[in-house]
Order: C-alpha cells, then sequence, then structure tokens
C-alpha cells in the first residue's frame, strides 16, 4: 500500500534526505575539506606528520673554521664538547639553559663525573624555571658535580660551556634533541683574552644571576662578545648599514608597540626590504610547538609584506639556531627575537667581522636556506 506522505509528514523528510545522504556513504571528503583537516593536523614532538613532505633530517654538521675560532653545528656540539670535558685539566664551568636526561646527556654527566674523578673542578649553573633541570640538579650532584639552579629573578637563557682555556657557545641546549636532531649553531673559541671573558661572565652568573651584567665590549681579531642585552644596539647596528640581510630565527615575536625591541628589528628588517635590498629569513616551522608558531606568524606576514623573501624551515626539523647575516657582520648565539631575551634575559652571543671566522657561518646559512627551498 503507497502511504498518503502529505499525511505524514516527517516520514517525507526522511525520506529525502536518505536519498541525499546514501550517494556520499563511503566516500573521502571534498579536497578542499581534507586540505583543511590535514593543515590543522600536528604530530606529537618527534613525531613525524603524515601530510607534510620534504626533508625529515637536519642538514649535515660541520666544524669548519680558523683553528682560534670554528663554527660547530648540528650533531658536531656533542663531540665537540665531549673532547673539551675529557680533555679538561684544571676547570670545567658550564652555564646551560637546560639539561634534559637523555641518551646524549647521559654522555656528558659520565663524562663531567669522570673529570671529578681526575681532580678537575666541575660546576654547573642551569636555569631554574624547569622542573627537568631540579631533577638533573640531582642527577650531576650524585657524581660528584658541583651544581646548582640560578635565581628565579632572572631567567638565564645561556648556553657556555668552558673547559680550561675553550669555550664552545651558541644556540644548543644540553638535550639530546638539541644535540642530535636540531640545527644548531655555535662558536669554539680558543683566543685567551675571549675565553677569560667568558669565563668572568659565567663565574659572574654563578655567583650572581639575579643581577644584569653590564661590561664594556671584548672584542679581539674581529670577534665581539655580545652579553646579556648587548645584542640589540649590535643588531640595530647592522641591520641600519646592512645592503644584504639574511635570517634565521627560531622564535621571533612582533607586538602592537613600537617600543618593543623585536618590533623595532622586525621593523628594520621590513624597511630594508621595502627599500628593495636583499632579504632572506628562514623562520621555525615547529611539528609540536604551536606557540612557536602562532607566535611567529605575525612576523612572517609582515616581512613577506615588504618584499622580503620568507622561508618556514622543514616541517620535520627543529631549526634552532639563532643567526643574523648581513655584508657587514653575522651575529649567532642564544637570544630569539622577543622582549624578554632582548630586555630582560641573561643571554650570550657573538658578533663576528672577522671575515674567515665568518665564512663557514655564511655557508651554513646557505645550506639551511636550500633545505629550507626543497
Amino acid at each position: 500500500m503507497i502511504r498518503n506522505f502529505t499525511k505524514e509528514p516527517f516520514l517525507a523528510v526522511f525520506l529525502v534526505l536518505l536519498i541525499f545522504l546514501i550517494p556520499s556513504c563511503g566516500t573521502s571528503p571534498k579536497p578542499d575539506l581534507q586540505a583543511r583537516s590535514a593543515s590543522r593536523t600536528r604530530a606529537s614532538p618527534g613525531t613525524p606528520s603524515p601530510h607534510m613532505d620534504g626533508p625529515r633530517a637536519p642538514v649535515p654538521g660541520i666544524i669548519s673554521g680558523p683553528d682560534y675560532a670554528q663554527t660547530v653545528t648540528n650533531d658536531q656540539y656533542l663531540p665537540t664538547a665531549l673532547r673539551l670535558i675529557r680533555s679538561a685539566r684544571s676547570d670545567i664551568l658550564a652555564v646551560q639553559f637546560l639539561f634534559i636526561y637523555g641518551p646524549a646527556t647521559k654522555k656528558i654527566q659520565k663524562a663531567l663525573g669522570e673529570a671529578v674523578g681526575r681532580g678537575v673542578r666541575v660546576r654547573v649553573l642551569l636555569d631554574e624555571e624547569s622542573h627537568r633541570t631540579r631533577e638533573s640538579v640531582r642527577h650531576l650532584r650524585r657524581r660528584g658535580i658541583d651544581a646548582k639552579l640560578d635565581s628565579l629573578e632572572r631567567r638565564t637563557h645561556t648556553k657556555l660551556l668552558i673547559a680550561d682555556n675553550t669555550a664552545l657557545f651558541g644556540s644548543t641546549n644540553w638535550t639530546t634533541t638539541s644535540m642530535t636532531r636540531n640545527n644548531e649553531v655555535n662558536l669554539l673559541l680558543t683566543i685567551p683574552k675571549l675565553v677569560e671573558a667568558l669565563r668572568a661572565y659565567a663565574d659572574f652568573l654563578w655567583d650572581s644571576s639575579a643581577e644584569p651584567y653590564r661590561v664594556p665590549p671584548v672584542r679581539v681579531r674581529g670577534i665581539r662578545l655580545l652579553f646579556d642585552q648587548d645584542y640589540l644596539p649590535a643588531a640595530e647596528d647592522l641591520l641600519r648599514k646592512a645592503s644584504k640581510i639574511d635570517l634565521q630565527l627560531y622564535g621571533v615575536r612582533y607586538y602592537n608597540d613600537p617600543q618593543s625591541p623585536s618590533t623595532h628589528l622586525v621593523d628594520l628588517v621590513a624597511d630594508a626590504a621595502r627599500k628593495g635590498e636583499r632579504v632572506r629569513a628562514i623562520i621555525e616551522e615547529s611539528d609540536f610547538n604551536e606557540a612557536t608558531n602562532s607566535g611567529n606568524l605575525e612576523a612572517v606576514e609582515i616581512l613577506r609584506r615588504a618584499g622580503a623573501e620568507v622561508l618556514r624551515d622543514p616541517y620535520h626539523v627543529t631549526s634552532h639556531a639563532k643567526m643574523l647575516l648581513t655584508d657587514r657582520g653575522v651575529i649567532i648565539g642564544s637570544t630569539n627575537w622577543g622582549y624578554e631575551a632582548l630586555a630582560e634575559r641573561h643571554e650570550l652571543n657573538v658578533l663576528v667581522e672577522n671575515p674567515a671566522v665568518a665564512a663557514p657561518l655564511r655557508e651554513y646559512f646557505e645550506a639551511l636556506y636550500r633545505a629550507a627551498k626543497e
């Protein structure tokens, strides 16, 4: 018997909906919906995201440059640090933002403990803000290492290792990921006056990390150390005089405040691009840290609108290096472009105007640039 649908409106509506829905059952979403869904997908830390192509490893690490100032990048940091620790005969002093227990840092800890056994004085200062560094202090002390946390009043974002008459510093944290999987850049120094200046800085932080560090500029052989807030005026000077600018940044913040130091630096770079100067920038795009991605986004858009070539680093690789390169010099170190980094924290950087020392740093940037273009 045929039903009279005019008397059963709810059944009629149900059948009409069923007619439209049945053809789509078991089919894929429309391509644009698939793309939107994929764009929101984010892998957990260290897990490749299936929708992204491109390089899945950092660029090859290098140790390059004159003996007195060598560039050390990526996975070459760990063997270099271990060599310094194992060869030390009198004193080791490390100031590190992070020390997270893992396969690579176990090797560091073991080498430090063995140095104590040789009669070497070993001190390690870690930033207090991470609960993981507090745990690491306990691990280090069990090895006989004099380890402690800095003051809560000021963050210590420095990454410095001094062993006897040699210093190694830059962007690499004491974590297994940083030492084995990231793009990182550091400088290995043996120039006595510079190493002594770095030792004075580390001793100051050991005793007085709550206070800012202010000393006259220390410059030898075209290499100038930049302590704490020395970075900002040095970067401003490079940018104002530059005709070519290259940037590699892990974090860059643009605030709605023209007085913000990071906003000021981004504006200087954007102004250079508007004037027709060549500007290339590689900005971190994380596969696990959405806070970094969202924080970087506004600066990326501002630089692109100004005419700069802005690339995002390979999605599965963390590019934690911090580099500002112009035709007049190169700055590398620990400083991101954010308010705290530029105005408050303990940070350690170096300005290189010596062409022989700068050359491998420039080559490293070009390797990062090629990887980001792939």
